[in-house]
């Protein structure tokens, strides 16, 4: 890839004064439990550590799909959508995997 990144994907080169991926996450993680909050819902306790993991995921797949972007490098040189149709496949939306 062309640029380093620190801990979270996001690239290093940040506008001055921009806060680290990290406290953006904190922040967008603070939203996201206000929102579950004014909506009357709460996570299981137990479940929110996954679920804030989760979002660290989608940021680090978000900041590595904009660094393929930015080489010109096309997704689909890179992600075998095959196989990802073929674990779609496998996922029981309730159950789980279904294998």
């Amino acid at each position: 890839m062309s640029a380093s990144t620190d801990g979270m994907g996001d690239r290093d080169a940040r506008a001055p004064g921009a806060r680290s991926s990290a406290a953006v996450l904190e922040t967008e993680i603070a939203l996201f439990d206000a929102l579950l909050a004014q909506a009357g819902i709460a996570l299981i306790p137990e479940r929110a550590a996954g679920v804030y993991e989760n979002m660290r995921e989608m940021r680090r797949l978000a900041a590595l799909l904009r660094e393929i972007a930015a080489d010109g490098i096309e997704p689909a040189a890179v992600f075998d959508i095959d196989a990802v149709s073929t674990l779609d496949a496998q996922i029981d939306p309730v159950g789980g995997v279904t294998r």
